[in-house]
């Protein structure tokens, strides 16, 4: 199947062609209002390769196939296959940091303050591509493998607790908001959904670090390790009550993604 196709995750999609099986794209930018408040750009992509051996025949439903097209027609195939899946996310929004350095600091790692961390509100994007089968519950089109569009915008959150030398710091990254599953270019998941159910998305990632000065000189170099962990999940609700009871959110897919980095630095 072909891989993502806005034209980021094409980026990190070559990137992984001279890296095998994975690339990772991560951008940021600030722009200050005021000394606490700055607007916030972030622009993540990913891409890797996804294989699986199929426990039974499947038929793999290529993206650009037709949505009046007998499946029962198309080839089964029991043999490995090998995937290109990509994930994207956009955030835009404002940051605030209660304990912003004063103008001419130098430090480095953030300044001692009053433990309220600096967070960040606004509108999130999110899309990824990915092997699929549709499932509601426990029920499966186990015979089709489809090549999954996941979209999906709402809210934004995240916060980001100062990173000091010797101490561990803490990244946090969530989006809530509503979605759409488009398992064909002409046919969505959302178009086959009664009329009061609507598909939704959870997003989130958390970063676990640890700055360590190995010497203590000037400059002093710095060895610094990550670990990521994260996902997202796309569900169906309800729109409306039922007879007085809560009807069920029902998972369509659960990714979990995890990543490890060590970098060193030596500040100048």
């Amino acid at each position: 199947m072909k891989g993502p196709r806005t034209q980021g995750a094409v980026v990190a999609q070559d990137v992984g062609k001279l890296i095998p099986k994975a690339a990772w794209l991560l951008g940021a930018l600030g722009v200050p209002i005021s000394r606490r408040w700055e607007t916030l750009i972030s622009y993540e992509t990913r891409t890797f390769v996804t294989r699986a051996q199929p426990s039974q025949p499947v038929t793999v439903v290529r993206h650009e196939t037709r949505a009046d097209t007998d499946f029962g027609t198309l080839t089964r195939n029991d043999q490995p296959l090998e995937f290109v899946s990509g994930f994207e996310t956009l955030v835009l929004g404002v940051r605030y940091s209660p304990d912003a350095p004063e103008r001419g600091s130098t430090s480095l790692m953030g300044d001692p303050g009053r433990g309220i961390p600096p967070m960040y509100l606004g509108v999130g994007f999110t899309q990824f591509s990915k092997p699929y089968q549709v499932s509601v519950g426990s029920d499966a089109l186990d015979e089709l493998l489809f090549d999954g569009r996941f979209r999906g915008a709402g809210l934004a959150y995240g916060l980001s607790f100062p990173r000091r030398l010797g101490r561990p710091y803490l990244d946090v990254d969530s989006q809530l908001g509503l979605g759409e599953v488009r398992l064909l270019d002409d046919l969505r998941l959302n178009e086959l959904l009664p009329q009061d159910w609507l598909i939704g998305y959870l997003q989130g990632n958390v970063t676990l670090g640890y700055a360590l000065p190995v010497l203590k000189t000037r400059p002093t170099p710095i060895i610094t390790g990550e670990l990521t962990a994260g996902g997202s999940t796309f569900f169906y609700f309800e729109t409306e009550d039922g007879g007085g009871e809560r009807p069920p959110a029902l998972p369509l897919n659960w990714d979990f993604l995890w990543a490890a980095h060590i970098a060193f630095s030596l500040p100048l």
